[in-house]
């Protein structure tokens, strides 16, 4: 009896761990398959979400679930990239026409001041313009220092105030040290235009731009300010909303959206554009930026 026995004990435990054997192998060959062939196996393997289930399926679903990941955020680097290398483009292309710009800036203001016989008024501003192109010719994309974005925008806004002598004010306050961190040229000019076209301009009395920088941990924050117009809830809603999906169409906060799109491709969502505003008030737009000596 014991003889019998024996030998069916030994059968049943073959057969059950056969049974096993080609489970956990079928499992095994699920494994490779979703790496030799990702994209066609990733659709044929069922999944489990729980390690009670086996520990095969539990390293299976694990295996996908991070292959979706790695591939999701591989698509979006190449997207990123992509549309740097459209923003490098774009500026290429513009940059024919301000370099011829530029050397006949350069002959009006030397036969300015030789008619006049000294530095005028007229010399002035096209001396300042003829600098800010110089300063925007380069690649968008480049770093610079922020008190070179400070300077930039001195000799934007004394062109500006020159065609509207009694619209605004304008002061800038930096904290010690923030000058020399960098940034991405031409992120705060936008800003400005912004507030001076639908903040400032049509407004009865004078009123004021303010930009402050400071740091706070490690992060550098960039405010504007200004008493112009402000914006109601709903259009405040609208605009927010159509920079949070990034849509690109033409409108009349263009710049605010070209500015977001920069600041999320240059240093990530956490840096886009954050706006207050009300009506008959105030407008205040703000971003952050990491801390890149």
């Amino acid at each position: 009896m014991y003889i019998p026995i024996t030998i069916l004990a030994i059968a049943v435990a073959g057969f059950l761990a056969l049974l096993k054997t080609k489970h956990e192998y079928k499992y095994l060959n699920q494994i490779i398959s979703v790496f030799t062939a990702p994209e066609t196996a990733i659709h044929n393997v069922p999944v489990s979400r729980s390690f009670r289930s086996g520990p095969f399926e539990f390293i299976l679903t694990n295996v996908i679930n991070l292959f979706i990941e790695q591939n999701y955020l591989r698509i979006q680097d190449s997207e990123k990239e992509a549309r740097l290398q459209l923003w490098k483009i774009q500026a290429l292309q513009h940059q024919i026409n301000p370099h011829f710009l530029h050397n006949t800036l350069n002959t009006i203001y030397w036969e300015s001041i030789r008619l006049t016989g000294s530095e005028n008024l007229c010399s002035r501003m096209i001396s300042n313009l003829s600098s800010m192109m110089r300063y925007s010719l380069g690649d968008p994309q480049e770093d610079v220092l922020v008190e070179d974005e400070l300077e930039y925008l001195e000799k934007y806004i004394s062109i500006m105030k020159l065609r509207y002598p009694d619209l605004f004010e304008y002061s800038t306050y930096a904290d010690p040290g923030c000058s020399r961190a960098s940034i991405k040229k031409m992120l705060l000019q936008p800003l400005i235009e912004n507030s001076i076209y639908h903040g400032l301009r049509g407004n009865r009395s004078s009123g004021r731009i303010q930009v402050y920088v400071h740091q706070k941990h490690s992060r550098l924050y960039f405010t504007i300010y200004d008493t112009g117009k402000g914006m109601t809830e709903n259009e405040l809603e609208v605009l927010k909303k159509r920079l949070k999906n990034q849509e690109h169409s033409i409108s009349q906060h263009i710049g605010l959206s070209n500015t977001n799109a920069r600041l999320i491709l240059a240093y990530g969502s956490d840096s886009r554009l954050q706006i207050t505003s009300k009506e008959g008030k105030f407008t205040v737009v703000w971003f952050s930026i990491p801390i890149n000596p």
